[in-house]
């Protein structure tokens, strides 16, 4: 999950949420800030309200709880919503410090993302962070393998990773030879821009330090304050 910096509200107040949606998206780009799932502009992309507006009404238009989500997640989300067990319809009691959130958390260290699709929660985790990681996986199920109600996350997040391994062998072997792979370099790049799915293209290619940096200087709001050290040595991709 690409932790975010949206940076400080661009106005004192909204009038209303969905007048931040032009800022969000200038700063961090149409992805969703959970699955990272490209979203398209003519899509239906929500403001996502980390604490939900229906039980914290006061932070119904405030940027510090905004991000970007697409319409899964933010079901996904809704659906759960923190309430107790058995009671659907009762009081809502989310804690949202049980979580974490690209915009406040190293949420790229907390998982894993295999070539099968699935993501994992990073096991060299304090036992505490992976309680959380694990928590945030369930929230927005991104493990959801069924095709139902048109969730495709899954299927796409497998799809993308595919496709990145297939370049990484065309650019690896193109490097073993020595043959010039400038263009073939941007031409990744712009793929993994076009499908998203920042994590994955991070993850196969992070034995590969240029490229590593493409991703995090060139996906809009990527927070680099976690990668100042981690460039020189990123972790290696899943097997």
């Amino acid at each position: 999950m690409r932790p975010v910096d949206k940076g400080s509200s661009p106005c004192a107040s909204f009038s209303e949420y969905g007048d931040a949606k032009p800022y969000l998206l200038e700063r961090l780009g149409n992805y969703c800030s959970y699955c990272e799932i490209h979203i398209a502009l003519n899509a239906n992309i929500a403001v996502e309200h980390m604490e939900a507006k229906a039980y914290k009404p006061n932070l119904k238009r405030e940027w510090s709880n905004f991000l970007i989500s697409c319409t899964m997640c933010n079901s996904m989300k809704s659906a759960k919503d923190g309430r107790p067990l058995g009671h659907e319809k009762g009081p809502r009691d989310f804690d949202k410090n049980l979580y974490l959130w690209p915009d406040e958390h190293d949420t790229w260290n907390a998982f894993r993302y295999l070539k099968d699709g699935r993501v994992i929660v990073n096991p060299n985790l304090a036992w505490q962070d992976r309680v959380s990681a694990r928590r945030t996986r369930c929230l927005f199920k991104l493990n959801r393998t069924e095709n139902e109600d048109s969730d495709n996350r899954f299927q796409l997040r497998e799809q993308v990773n595919r496709t990145a391994r297939h370049y990484l062998a065309k650019y690896e072997a193109a490097l073993k030879i020595g043959y010039p792979v400038s263009e073939l370099f941007e031409l990744i790049y712009d793929i993994a821009k076009r499908d998203g799915f920042w994590s994955v293209w991070m993850t196969v290619f992070a034995d590969h330090e240029d490229m590593c940096r493409k991703l995090i200087n060139g996906f809009k709001g990527t927070n680099k304050a976690y990668f100042a050290q981690k460039l020189g040595g990123t972790k290696g991709a899943d097997s």
